[in-house]
């Protein structure tokens, strides 16, 4: 995929830390420093609850990330310390700033330095986490081509507040979404996006639904999806069985 702006990324000599380097093209305004933001909430996001884990990390075990940006002029930077991803997590960033160079405010240069304790993919070939090989709930999946109906059964009721974060969690996902991360040839990362049905979800103690109405993003932004919902399992409520399908 050819970006529209020069991009590099190479290991930073700090195991675990991102550090991403912008030059922009113009002064930003409050409108394009909220979409920045909005970069590296989303990026930030979908780390912390797994949907970048893949399959070579635990979803389950994905932590909370020390962020922290710096504005000076056109050169913006970001630091997510603590990170622990797939290596083609890089890809899903790089896409994010493509849709923000689209988007929000063009981009001279991005400069990625992606942690040493991670190799170091490339940024022009989609390439996307795998899925977690070892879902703790039951699993089926249907027909993706058309609708999609994303149904969690919990193992047991649970208040509000708990359904509440479930349905927060899932919502970083589709930020992430949003932002072009699972954009690949055909759907470009302006392009990409998730509609959601017009009833949007069903909300019980021990059930959650959301209605998914089309998906114009990568196969592989469910198999993200997925490793959410192992996050889930592992950290907000169990859950016993998830389906995806019309």
């Amino acid at each position: 995929m050819k970006r529209p702006f020069a991009l590099s990324a190479m290991p930073n000599s700090h195991r675990s830390e991102l550090v991403v380097n912008l030059v922009l093209a113009r002064s930003p305004d409050n409108q394009a420093l909220t979409g920045i933001a909005d970069i590296w909430r989303a990026f930030q996001g979908l780390a912390e609850c797994g949907g970048l884990s893949g399959a070579m990390h635990d979803p389950g075990l994905a932590r909370a990330l020390v962020c922290t940006t710096d504005l000076k002029e056109t050169t913006v930077r970001a630091s997510f310390r603590d990170l622990v991803v797939d290596p083609a997590g890089l890809f899903v960033l790089a896409n994010m700033l493509h849709w923000l160079h689209e988007k929000i405010i063009p981009l001279q240069r991005a400069t990625i330095l992606w942690p040493a304790n991670e190799r170091v993919v490339r940024t022009d070939e989609p390439q996307f986490p795998d899925p977690w090989p070892h879902y703790s709930f039951e699993l089926e999946i249907g027909d993706l081509i058309d609708d999609i109906d994303l149904e969690i059964e919990l193992m047991a009721p649970q208040p509000k507040a708990i359904t509440d974060r479930v349905v927060d969690t899932l919502s970083d996902w589709l930020l992430a979404t949003h932002r072009g991360g699972f954009a690949n040839e055909m759907f470009k990362p302006a392009e990409s996006i998730v509609f959601l049905g017009p009833d949007l979800m069903n909300i019980e103690a021990d059930y959650v639904a959301w209605f998914i109405e089309a998906i114009r993003a990568d196969e592989s932004a469910l198999d993200s999806l997925l490793n959410v919902l192992e996050w889930i399992h592992q950290n907000v409520a169990p859950i016993r069985s998830v389906s995806l399908g019309p």
